[in-house]
């Protein structure tokens, strides 16, 4: 598909997933696109499965092919479960997001490892010159979450990364599989402002980075969704979890804000893996 869009004429576009059970379901799913437009919507999420936009991959005659030279822009999401959200990009190249909100999830997630996008598959799909502005989650996840599952990607260029409420602005992790996987090192995270909250989505895997003082503040609720995993509700934990294999351009001084975080490491800016409290 080549010179497409998505655009509202005046006020955003409402996409309503709330009338139907919260199940495996999507707004939009984007592959072997080119030179695409996806702007001005408010899409109010039932705690579903998978983001409620995707990016995938397509099979060709050359190889594992993905979206390519587009732009995204103008999103609000609502009600997202936290281990999906607002946008996820297993595979993609010279894409711009741009003011994407979400409340609850992750906004944008940079997260590899379906078939077609691993090192072991035949011609893979990267991701690549991924630019980010703006990107805000509320009482969610992470506004950004990057983990390259099985496969060395290319770059991202973050900029202007907020949370409110959340459990991190910028999660950078490692990826898991035979091959962890890696971003660029040319990879930039820029210009991150992050508000502490005691509602934020949080994973267990990170309970080891919360503050021993704010442990019994996380309770554990129903997702409401068989399908979806329950959902821990806690106090943010840092501004960036730099939690990776790899090195990326970024510098504590990038983080701007982060207000409130009275027991965190670092004045709640930055964890790291040297961060963690040892496990009982």
């Amino acid at each position: 598909m080549k010179n497409a869009s998505i655009e509202a004429l005046g006020e955003n576009i409402k996409v309503d997933l709330t009338t139907n059970p919260a199940d495996s379901k999507r707004f939009l799913q984007i592959g072997n696109a080119q030179n695409f437009i996806v702007c001005g919507l408010d899409i109010y999420d039932n705690l579903c499965k998978f983001s409620c936009i995707t990016f995938g991959v397509e099979l060709t005659d050359s190889g594992n092919a993905a979206a390519c030279g587009g732009i995204i822009k103008d999103i609000n999401c609502y009600n997202c479960a936290y281990g999906y959200g607002a946008i996820q990009v297993q595979a993609g190249i010279n894409i711009l997001f741009k003011d994407i909100y979400a409340l609850g999830g992750v906004t944008l997630r940079l997260e590899s490892g379906i078939p077609g996008t691993r090192a072991e598959d035949t011609k893979p799909a990267k991701t690549d010159k991924i630019v980010a502005r703006n990107i805000i989650s509320e009482e969610g996840n992470a506004a950004l979450m990057v983990s390259p599952h099985t496969a060395d990607q290319g770059t991202f260029d973050a900029r202007y990364i907020k949370s409110i409420g959340s459990g991190f602005a910028a999660r950078i992790e490692k990826g898991f599989g035979k091959h962890e996987g890696t971003f660029s090192s040319d990879s930039v995270l820029k210009d991150v402002y992050a508000v502490y909250g005691e509602r934020a989505q949080l994973k267990a895997k990170h309970f080891k980075y919360l503050p021993a003082e704010l442990a019994d503040k996380v309770t554990e609720v129903d997702s409401g969704n068989p399908e979806v995993e329950n959902t821990y509700i806690g106090p943010s934990i840092s501004a960036v979890g730099l939690i990776a294999n790899y090195d990326i351009n970024f510098d504590i001084s990038e983080v701007k804000q982060a207000e409130g975080f009275d027991y965190q490491v670092n004045g709640g800016k930055l964890v790291t893996l040297e961060d963690a409290r040892p496990e009982n």
